[in-house]
């Protein structure tokens, strides 16, 4: 699966299709936000994601810290375009 013309971040993982899409949108939202709340909010969003696969146990605890920075970074990125 694509990622606005990138490739899945998330390709490492082994993931129900549903999973995986869902994470996929908690990522397009942050890359698509137009603002540094909106980028706080996708993010907090996607932490919030991720903290019920870590209590469901979906993912292992090294997969969840990847994904975390995986979300992190996609923050990150998005904060630096709105900047400069």
């Amino acid at each position: 699966m694509k990622t606005e013309g990138h490739a899945d971040p998330l390709q490492e993982f082994s993931l129900t299709y549903r999973i995986r899409n869902d994470l996929n949108q908690k990522i397009r939202e942050i890359k698509a936000s137009n603002s540094t709340s909106g980028i706080n909010l996708a993010t907090e969003r996607a932490e919030g994601f991720i903290d019920g696969l870590e209590s469901a146990r979906i993912l292992k605890p090294e997969q969840i810290f990847k994904v975390r920075q995986i979300i992190e970074s996609a923050a990150q990125a998005r904060t630096m375009v709105l900047i400069l």
